[in-house]
């Protein structure tokens, strides 16, 4: 009775004595040999086809040509650091600080605004530190990974 589980060895039990034997297991492995051999073979031809056509990129996380990683149409792509310095007005800025606040390494009194302030590179400097930066690499001024782990939303 443990084997109503599986077909082919209930169909082996519940055969005839005659074709219970030794030769019909030999078949059915045959069988299944060749159902392996045909996966394995349409596994081949999709890696193969796979292969021969250019790398997919998944929509929202930029591509080789794309600047900033995940820069696709939701994020903003990172701007340079050379863009982050004081009287830079931008409402990158503004959405930049947004997302600190959401994250919780704001240091703003009043809120974000679109120009570049202390208030700005503090709070992103929190949140390098949140991400594990420390020292000089902490310094509050954006670079690409903690600019594309920050995730900014599009704001053109």
């Amino acid at each position: 009775m443990a084997c109503r589980s599986h077909p082919f060895r209930a169909s082996l039990i519940l055969a005839p004595a005659g074709q219970r034997g030794r030769a019909q297991l030999y078949r059915l492995e045959d069988v299944f040999a060749a159902e392996r051999t045909a996966r394995r073979k349409t596994m081949r031809e999709r890696i193969a086809t796979r292969l021969a056509s250019p790398p997919s990129v998944p929509p929202g996380t930029g591509g080789a040509g794309s600047p900033g990683g995940p820069s696709g149409s939701r994020y903003e792509p990172f701007p340079g650091s050379a863009f982050f310095r004081p009287g830079t007005n931008s409402p990158v800025i503004t959405a930049m600080g947004r997302r600190l606040a959401a994250e919780r390494c704001a240091a703003y009194v009043v809120g974000p605004g679109p120009r570049w302030s202390e208030a700005d590179r503090r709070s992103y400097a929190r949140w390098q530190r949140k991400l594990g930066y420390t020292g000089a690499d902490a310094d509050g001024v954006p670079g690409r990974a903690s600019w594309n782990a920050l995730k900014v939303p599009r704001v053109r």
